[in-house]
C-alpha cells in the first residue's frame, strides 16, 4: 500500500461509488458489495488522517443506505434493515434541526 492524503482516499471513495452505481444498475449485487465496502473503507481512512467534513458522515450513510438496498436485493433482509439503521444513525447526527422523533 503506499501513501495517500485524506483528499486522495476521498477521490478513490468517489470512483468505488461510482463503480457500485453502475454495478447496481447492471443487476452485479456482489460487485455493488465489494465496491460499497472499498469506499467505506476510503472514507475512513480519509478521517482517520484529517479531521473529519460534514460530508463525510453524508457519504457513510448515503453508502450504507445503498448497502441496505443491496443486501435486500440479495434477499438478507435482517443485514438490510442493520444497514438502513446504521444509515439513520449518521444522517441523525448532522440532522440541522436537531429534533427527537
Amino acid at each position: 500500500m503506499f501513501w495517500r492524503s485524506a483528499d486522495g482516499w476521498r477521490r478513490v471513495a468517489h470512483r468505488q461509488i461510482r463503480r457500485c452505481e453502475f454495478s447496481v444498475k447492471a443487476k452485479r449485487w456482489y460487485l455493488a458489495m465489494a465496491a460499497n465496502q472499498q469506499a467505506e473503507e476510503s472514507v475512513e481512512r480519509a478521517i482517520a488522517m484529517s479531521a473529519s467534513f460534514p460530508q463525510d458522515d453524508r457519504v457513510l450513510g448515503s453508502l450504507y443506505y445503498d448497502r441496505a438496498g443491496i443486501y435486500e436485493a440479495l434477499g438478507d433482509k435482517f443485514a438490510a434493515v442493520k444497514a438502513a439503521e446504521r444509515a439513520w444513525q449518521f444522517y441523525y447526527r448532522r440532522d440541522p434541526v436537531g429534533k427527537r422523533v
